[in-house]
């Protein structure tokens, strides 16, 4: 070869290097397909019933989904499926560069439960029956004249909302509508007295929501071992179901029949009076109502004597039912008297202040109930104060560990308290 042929040839090698180096293309590497979703709605159903499954897949030259949904489904799509046990279905995506999976299961269940709407006076919803574990299907909203529809409640009195994306059904429930009107905010409180004996419907609570003189049926529901006595605060007698017109809020309550041991007025019921026969009557007997002793929960924190003043003769103390509230009045009312029994009663605080030590026939009830009243001693130093005076110095006190109420003692000796108010 000349010279410069060689040279001409070598430039033209140096140039194709340069411009194979400055402009040629970068070689890129084909990417994966992307699942975007793959989801299952719902995602728990009976046996016999159905799901949908719904996917949206990227830069796929295939789609299948395992189980016979499909071996060429569009990169976007829906399927219904029914399977008859839970069931994990894959859907898989192709390229040239590669696969991939994404699962998702159903579960089927042959649990199921009933999901019952009360409209609370709205028209009726039907029924559902839900597998254990699935979610509710948000009816279509009931209707009620004059009032808007404001959701479905876990409670009669709507304070827990219930979520249909979330909350998910474990046993048989009952969802409650709650409405609103726009031409009143009338409240309706319904409460039972005492705790625990009764319920009432509507519901014991706070009811919203009620049309200016709208008209409400009331019913009140003793437990079984329990009467229904009367109603009281905005509906009185003894008429039961019956009404009360809401012209403005209103509370009511379901007086249902006490019984010694109940928690009532502070404390637990101690004594009822009665009629006892041959016109004997305990003070305080009414017919048609209920009357009794209320005794505190627990005695006085310290055994205490029964006054600092130890030797004077007060002189008017009574033995009966009925005399320990001015029993104790004349013991606290003593020039001087400071501290003891009596005084502890009348000072204690709270939100009842008319506690007094008992006399001796009403100390007594308090033995006789002990049992159902509760958290008396009985051991050795079982004693406990009256308010009925002996003597100058003496006091009758029962031991409430073998009901002896028989020999007065001495007014500084320490003994147990426990306070009672009348009801």
């Amino acid at each position: 070869m000349k010279r410069y042929d060689y040279f001409k040839f070598l430039v033209i090698i140096l140039m194709l290097i340069f411009m194979t180096g400055c402009g040629a293309s970068t070689i890129t590497t084909p990417s994966e397909p992307v699942i975007n979703s793959f989801t299952a709605s719902p995602l728990a159903i009976t046996a016999g019933g159905s799901s949908t499954l719904a996917w949206e897949v990227f830069d796929a030259t295939s789609v299948s989904i395992d189980h016979e949904v499909g071996s060429s489904l569009a990169l976007s799509s829906t399927a219904s499926i029914s399977p008859t046990v839970t069931t994990t279905y894959t859907l898989t995506a192709t390229n040239a560069a590669g696969t991939v999976t994404a699962p998702v299961k159903v579960t089927v269940s042959t649990t199921t439960y009933a999901v019952t709407f009360d409209s609370q006076g709205g028209s009726a919803v039907s029924t559902q029956t839900v597998a254990a574990g699935g979610l509710v299907t948000e009816p279509t909203a009931p209707t009620k004249s004059g009032y808007t529809f404001d959701g479905w409640y876990k409670e009669s009195g709507c304070t827990s909302a219930w979520n249909f994306a979330t909350d998910t059904v474990t046993s048989d429930i009952t969802l409650y509508a709650k409405w609103a009107t726009a031409n009143s905010t009338y409240t309706l409180t319904m409460v039972v007295n005492p705790t625990g004996r009764g319920t009432t419907n509507p519901a014991v609570g706070v009811h919203p929501g009620y049309a200016a003189n709208q008209v409400v049926s009331i019913t009140a529901i003793p437990a079984t071992d329990r009467n229904f006595i009367n109603w009281s605060g905005a509906v009185t007698g003894s008429g039961n179901p019956t009404t009360v017109t809401m012209n403005a809020n209103k509370t009511v309550t379901a007086n249902f029949e006490l019984a010694v041991g109940d928690s009532y007025g502070g404390g637990i019921v101690a004594y009822i009076f009665k009629d006892n026969g041959n016109g004997s009557d305990d003070p305080g007997y009414v017919v048609g109502e209920t009357h009794g002793l209320i005794a505190a929960a627990a005695d006085a924190p310290d055994q205490m004597m029964w006054s600092n003043i130890t030797n004077t003769l007060i002189g008017t103390t009574g033995r009966a039912i009925g005399d320990g509230q001015a029993n104790t009045a004349a013991i606290v009312g003593q020039t001087g008297c400071t501290s003891g029994a009596a005084y502890y009663c009348d000072n204690i605080e709270g939100v009842y202040s008319d506690w007094f030590l008992p006399s001796k026939d009403e100390l007594y009830k308090l033995y006789i109930n002990r049992v159902a009243i509760g958290g008396f001693a009985d051991n050795y130093s079982s004693y406990y104060w009256s308010s009925s005076e002996f003597n100058e110095i003496g006091v009758w006190y029962g031991n409430f560990r073998d009901g002896s109420f028989t020999n007065p003692s001495g007014k500084d000796h320490p003994f147990h308290v426990r306070a009672v108010r009348a009801f």
